[in-house]
């Protein structure tokens, strides 16, 4: 079991490394502050091939990385769609009227490794 688990932390640990990396090209808000937009978007000055390169490799390490959601139960409450899976779903935050902010995905993904390190 342990061995699983320390399995599970390394995912998250690379899913975390490549969302930070990404979050490097972009500018962050939150939801009071984006007023129904998007809580997160590229910089002026990101490259958007280095951009794109980043997204894939947080898209990449988001689907094993997911996994620790389900185990943990971090998952976010929205009004009105239900629990929320914050790294699975790490994409929404650039999207119109965003489910998420980039600071929801960081805490889950935290709580996850923490509970996986126990």
């Amino acid at each position: 079991m342990r061995t699983n688990l320390t399995r599970l932390l390394a995912t998250v640990d690379d899913f975390v490394v490549a969302f930070e990396s990404w979050m490097q090209t972009q500018v962050e808000s939150d939801h009071p502050s984006s007023r129904g937009t998007f809580t997160a978007w590229a910089r002026e000055d990101a490259e958007s091939a280095d951009v794109r390169l980043r997204e894939l490799r947080v898209a990449e390490t988001a689907g094993a990385a997911a996994r620790a959601v389900a185990v943990t139960g971090a998952y976010i409450g929205v009004v009105g769609i239900g629990p929320v899976d914050p790294i699975a779903n790490w994409p929404l935050m650039t999207a119109p009227k965003a489910l998420m902010a980039p600071a929801d995905t960081k805490g889950p993904s935290r709580r996850s490794e923490d509970a996986c390190a126990r």
